[in-house]
């Protein structure tokens, strides 16, 4: 565990990277205007739970 605790105070991040990007969270939120939920996550390539973390 030590070599854990030093490498997240090194700021190395762990887990699976987001695919929600900030410009991609831009982006949705610009489409929120316009389309539906299902038209965004087709078009974005977003699963329901994805969407539901960018635009609650």
């Amino acid at each position: 565990m030590d070599g854990i605790a030093k490498a997240k105070a090194g700021g190395t991040r762990f887990g699976r990277l987001a695919k929600a990007t900030p410009d991609k969270v831009t982006e949705i939120k610009g489409m929120r205007e316009t389309m539906t939920v299902p038209q965004i996550m087709k078009a974005t390539g977003l699963s329901k739970a994805s969407m539901a973390f960018v635009d609650p």
